[in-house]
């Protein structure tokens, strides 16, 4: 005989129990069962189990029940609190304000790529090797089948040739240049920067002569794992160097 939620009757202290099983005074299971439904799991909650597998819970907390709850909750609070407000004011400490932006241009700059950021360092390598060792350091970054164009002139071909024009030394002329900003590919074996250049030589007169103006270029990782410049091109800035590449 199975037994249904409708057989469970009521014993003399006011809690439920199990009937016992027919022809059985007390059947071990109904005893094991009763236990259980009697023993509340908090102050004011009975637990009851009912055969065929079957348990509920009716909770009816009493306001002695209900401080005793209440009282666990505030004693712990202050210990969650102990360990949760120092990691929450370390990670204050540690994010910078959100007002706080990096300098322009600086390579701590989270919206230059490393793609970008390795490009400048190209450059700057370049640029310092050119103005301490003059053109023969300059023709010594660029590939054997390199390309520079100039204002009015024919290209140059080919690293020989590049090396054949830039011989210059740098007490008698230096170049500088600063990159304005870069792209790298999505392979990561060819990039290209552009920006501004200057130029400072003395003439035949003992005048300091200045030049200046935009470049552009290209730079390719060689077969070696080396990055070499592939083409260099350049154009000289108008007398009004403010007007230069000005969108109207």
């Amino acid at each position: 005989m199975k037994y249904s939620k409708h057989s469970i009757g009521k014993s003399q202290n006011g809690r439920r129990e199990l009937p016992a099983a027919p022809g059985s005074e007390e059947n071990p299971w109904d005893r094991d069962a009763n236990l259980l439904a009697s023993t509340p799991l908090i102050p004011g909650c009975m637990r009851h189990a009912y055969p065929a597998h079957e348990e509920t819970q009716l909770c009816s907390i009493s306001p002695r029940g209900f401080l005793f709850v209440m009282l666990r909750f505030f004693l712990f609070l202050p210990i969650v609190c102990c360990f949760s407000l120092p990691s929450a004011f370390a990670q204050l400490a540690l994010s910078p304000p959100a007002d706080q932006a990096p300098p322009a241009g600086s390579l701590s700059d989270p919206s230059i790529s490393p793609g970008t950021a390795f490009l400048f360092d190209l450059e700057s390598k370049f640029s310092k090797a050119t103005a301490a060792g003059g053109g023969s350091a300059f023709a010594s970054f660029f590939a054997e089948d390199a390309v520079t164009l100039a204002n009015g002139k024919a290209p140059v071909i080919g690293r020989s040739a590049i090396g054949e024009q830039a011989t210059w030394s740098p007490q008698q002329y230096q170049l500088t240049w600063t990159p304005d900003g870069a792209r790298m590919s999505s392979v990561g074996d060819m990039g290209f920067t552009w920006g501004h250049y200057e130029g400072h030589s003395i003439d035949a007169n003992n005048n300091p002569v200045v030049t200046g103006g935009r470049y552009f270029t290209v730079w390719k990782k060689q077969t070696d794992g080396s990055w070499k410049v592939e083409l260099d091109a350049s154009n000289e800035e108008p007398a009004n160097s403010g007007d230069c590449c000005r969108l109207p």
